[in-house]
């Protein structure tokens, strides 16, 4: 009986471990970016303060990073964050360039409660649009002053919950109600006024280069892989133009059922074109609906071309360099089988930033992820997308109010 079970385990082994070690040596030749520098919260603070870092974005020369943060007075017993700030800082010299205390928070709450947070650099670097405690603002990238706030179309449609930048002079902020219902306004940067306004069942996700057009899950409609289609909609009205099917699918089971359903993330690449990956959706045995991204034309839904990718477990997770050139996607991958012997949430997993070129598909980059600190468990882990831009190209990674800078090239 001894004897078969160690026979046993040896097989169990070589099934489990053999195909993790395979797939691990392919994903060591994708180049790795290097780490290039750190900055922490204490950077930030001065003396009497506390700070924790809520949002970040890269400027597009990746020369600079806008910092969103909140401050605590230090001698509080119980410190609140109830202070929003931004920062400038320089990457090449690594110093704090400006910082400004944006707003307070009137419920003296901590700002990583009230509502979401989020910063981004506009394309030609002049301003930074803000989004925090309910409201958003345009900043002077120059000075850190802020220029204006953005005014709420009114009090029937909800809190700010989500900004995106169409183009350089544009900015699309997504307002929610009650978790249901969304309305994106098209405001001017340079003159706050807005142009364009609509209605919908889910946020915008993506701006097409030219700015007609705008990409989103359509969750009225499914394709035989239990994975919802693309909404292409006019920027202008919200007018749907188009439904785009995506070849993402779930495994059926021996019953030859579908076990799951999901949905799906579109990022435009240019006027026509959109990248879709899967959301971070799974079934019970651990398989996600696909296993790498599709490049589709937005404007007939023919598929142009799909990217495997190595070890790849989609989060839902993806940030793109302002001009399009690189996307970043958050992968958390287990093998499947690792799902079925330990839990819903193994033990063994990979958790990586994969860069991908959106004009090439041979140019790819990895990045491991961070580790936390222990240092930083003190800290509400609040959950940063990461950012990316197209020089070198650099990714930033931020956990546990600690900002990492991955560069390429030499």
């Amino acid at each position: 009986m001894a004897a078969k079970t160690k026979i046993r385990n040896i097989v169990t082994v070589i099934v489990l471990v053999l195909p993790l070690t395979i797939g691990y040596a392919r994903a060591q030749k994708i180049p790795v970016l290097q780490l290039a520098s750190t900055i922490s919260n204490g950077m930030l603070a001065t003396n009497s303060e506390k700070t924790i870092i809520v949002a970040t974005d890269i400027s597009p020369d990746a020369s600079r990073l806008a910092i969103l943060y909140g401050v605590a007075i230090k001698s509080t017993a119980t410190p609140v964050y109830n202070e929003l700030w931004i920062a400038i800082w320089d990457i090449h010299a690594d110093r704090l360039i400006k910082r400004t205390e944006v707003a307070r928070s009137e419920q003296n709450s901590d700002v990583f409660v009230v509502g979401p947070l989020d910063v981004k650099f506009t394309a030609d670097q002049k301003s930074i649009v803000v989004l925090g405690l309910r409201q958003v603002w345009i900043v002077d990238a120059a000075n850190c002053s802020i220029r204006y706030s953005v005014k709420t179309p009114g009090s029937d449609i909800g809190f700010p919950n989500q900004i995106l930048l169409p183009s350089n002079s544009l900015i699309a902020v997504t307002y929610e109600r009650d978790g249901q219902q969304f309305y994106t306004v098209v405001y001017s940067i340079p003159s706050g006024g807005s142009f364009a306004s609509w209605r919908s069942a889910v946020a915008p996700q993506s701006f097409s280069a030219d700015a007609q057009l705008a990409a989103m899950p359509d969750l009225s409609t499914y394709n035989n892989g239990g994975v919802s289609n693309v909404a292409i909609v006019s920027s202008r009205t919200g007018e749907m133009i188009r439904t785009v099917s995506v070849g993402f699918a779930f495994p059926k089971s021996w019953l030859g059922k579908r076990k799951a359903h999901g949905s799906v993330v579109a990022r435009f690449i240019n006027d026509k074109e959109i990248m879709a990956a899967p959301d971070g959706s799974r079934d019970s045995t651990g398989h996600h609906s696909g296993d790498g991204v599709e490049i589709i034309n937005a404007i007939d839904g023919h598929m142009e071309r799909k990217i495997a990718l190595d070890n790849y477990g989609p989060t839902g997770v993806i940030a793109e360099s302002i001009d399009r050139k690189w996307m970043a996607l958050e992968s958390i991958y287990a093998h499947p089988i690792w799902f079925s012997i330990e839990s819903a949430n193994p033990d063994h997993f990979v958790h990586s930033l994969r860069l991908l070129a959106t004009s090439n598909n041979d140019s790819q980059f990895v990045v491991p992820w961070p580790s936390i600190q222990a240092s930083k468990n003190s800290l509400p882990m609040l959950s940063i997308p990461p950012r990316v831009s197209s020089v070198g190209p650099t990714a930033v990674i931020t956990v546990g109010s600690e900002i990492s800078v991955f560069r390429g090239g030499k």
